[in-house]
């Protein structure tokens, strides 16, 4: 599910009887951006080599960050990415589209990078994702590597210490 408030107003009906977990199309990107050069089943780098490494790391922008100010020139850069793991049958953003357009075509790559990361939790589990937050709070999956779930642990282990966690 990705959606901010629509999501939050959806939740309560769609959960009944179903973890419900968030995703984040921006997050999708940047961890496949990572494994291409890191397959997944790598041993893990240093805590410090990843971070550096990781912070160097950007997804394209694609997505609209207000009504008109669609960036059509991070589509495609974005569907190479999905297209490397998820078969779009044929489907490609328009090659020169209107605003709208462009609108229309970051809301299918924000689904199909939701729908990757639903699809990863639910084949490869733990080994492939990482599920941050409660069910009654909120879950957000990430697509994840040894890497990644190395450091969300540091960090939830940090925030336990520091009282800013109490899960």
């Amino acid at each position: 599910m990705h959606g901010g408030l629509r999501g939050e107003a959806l939740a309560p009906r769609l959960a009944a009887g179903r973890r419900l977990v968030e995703a984040l199309p921006g997050h999708v990107l940047r961890q496949l951006l990572w494994e291409r050069e890191h397959p997944p089943g790598a041993p893990p780098l240093p805590l410090a080599d990843y971070r550096a490494l990781w912070l160097l790391l950007r997804p394209p922008e694609y997505r609209p960050k207000g009504a008109g100010r669609a960036k059509p020139a991070g589509l495609l850069a974005a569907h190479r990415l999905l297209a490397e793991v998820v078969d779009l049958c044929g489907w490609v953003p328009a090659a020169d589209p209107d605003d709208w357009g462009a609108i229309h075509d970051a809301a299918c790559l924000d689904a199909i990078a939701c729908a990757y990361a639903a699809w990863r939790l639910q084949t490869s589990g733990d080994a492939g994702s990482a599920c941050v937050g409660t069910p009654d709070r909120g879950l957000v999956v990430l697509p994840a590597d040894a890497n990644l779930r190395d450091r969300l642990a540091l960090n939830l282990e940090r925030l336990r210490e520091e009282g800013a966690v109490l899960i």
